[in-house]
């Protein structure tokens, strides 16, 4: 694994290795600002953790090696996302921006628990509507794209 610093917050990670034909070449390419390799769930081979958003709260994806290539595996590590969820409730200040709450939503789905994803969006779109004129409608427009994806995602 190579990784590169691209710009100020922006790295890429190069995985490279062996084809079953014996040709070294790149098996992967991935952006990010930070990358952590780690066992997670009594894996075998470690996985690629790809933390994408160093200025918001971060959705990180998950990476897994098929035999064949990378494939993103974030689905199957739900205990990961429960973990994250909760860090994330503990740290976030009360007055979290609607998008921070829908990057919030996201890990809720991914922890597997799509009523406390719609409970979070819920909320942020409440409190934006209660900014009245003040709402930012990218902010709403945001909070509805998500609701409308999560309802589809749960039927």
């Amino acid at each position: 694994m190579v990784e590169r610093q691209i710009g100020a917050a922006s790295s890429q990670l190069d995985v490279i290795g062996k084809t079953t034909g014996g040709r070294v070449k790149r098996l992967l390419e991935l952006d990010g600002f930070e990358f952590d390799v780690e066992h997670l769930d009594g894996a075998k081979l470690p996985l690629i953790i790809v933390h994408s958003d160093a200025s918001i709260l971060d959705v990180p994806a998950i990476y897994r090696w098929n035999g064949v290539r990378f494939v993103e595996d974030s689905r199957s590590h739900a205990g990961y996302y429960r973990d994250l969820l909760a860090e994330d409730r503990r740290s976030l200040p009360e007055n979290s921006s609607g998008v921070v709450l829908v990057n919030l939503s996201r890990i809720a789905m991914l922890a597997g628990d799509s009523s406390a994803a719609r409970t979070i969006l819920n909320d942020a779109l409440a409190s934006e509507h209660g900014k009245g004129d003040a709402a930012d409608r990218e902010t709403l427009r945001l909070i509805n794209h998500a609701l409308h994806a999560l309802t589809s995602a749960t039927q």
